[in-house]
């Protein structure tokens, strides 16, 4: 992107600096989503699987997540409906 940018002509869309940081940002979180959902699976769930106790209980993230959710009282359109929620 670098590379690109820096070729880019006066004007264009890639020579705005908001908008490249935008394209960095959803790549290092694609990267930290698939990184640590690749740890998990090779650490955590391939020992379950060999040992055969894969899908026995429930993932521990979703109860957390749900609990988490639940503490969460919206006040205004915003907080319910954030921008590029739908």
């Amino acid at each position: 992107m670098l590379l690109v940018r820096r070729r880019a002509p006066d004007g264009s869309y890639l020579n705005d600096g908001d908008r490249a940081a935008g394209v960095f940002g959803v790549q290092a979180t694609g990267f930290a989503v698939l990184l640590g959902y690749a740890r998990s699976v090779a650490g955590v769930q391939w020992d379950r699987m060999e040992a055969g106790t894969l899908g026995e209980d429930l993932n521990p993230w979703a109860g957390e997540m749900f609990r988490t959710l639940q503490t969460v009282d919206p006040q205004t359109p915003t907080e319910l409906f954030p921008a590029g929620s739908g």
